[in-house]
């Protein structure tokens, strides 16, 4: 959830009484909640749509705020972000009212005019690759 705040600094991440590591702002890139431990494998799936729907109201707080160069970042990394969770899950929130084989649907989901526009110097083939997008 570290991602979903608006805070930039890092955080203090507490294993055991006797164990806390600092944690950088990206660090939920390099380490995917859905690829943790769980002592309860069922807690996976019900963790699923909670982070389903913190990055819905991310994405949708950054469009309606403007900031769509985070708004793109965001919504690349959302495959990455649910690694390890159930497949329809990750499946679901990639999906939008606009399909994915649709043409030109990658450049209305980014908010981007032009397949040569350089989404606030970024290549929308970067975003793509980034998202795992092949049908971009």
């Amino acid at each position: 959830a570290t991602v979903m705040t608006e805070s930039k600094g890092s955080s203090l991440l507490v294993r055991r009484e006797d164990l806390i590591f600092e944690t950088g702002p990206n660090d939920f890139l390099l380490d995917p909640v859905g690829l943790g431990n769980f002592s309860v494998e069922s807690d996976r799936e019900r963790l699923a749509p909670v982070i389903r729907e913190l990055q819905g109201r991310k994405l949708k707080a950054l469009a309606e705020a403007g900031r769509f160069q985070e708004y793109r970042f965001l919504l690349a990394a959302c495959r990455s972000m649910l690694q390890g969770l159930p497949l329809g899950i990750a499946h679901e929130s990639m999906a939008s009212s606009i399909a994915i084989d649709e043409p030109g649907g990658f450049l209305e989901r980014y908010r981007l005019v032009s397949p040569l526009e350089r989404a606030d110097g970024t290549p929308p083939l970067v975003l793509a690759a980034y998202a795992g997008d092949t049908h971009a």
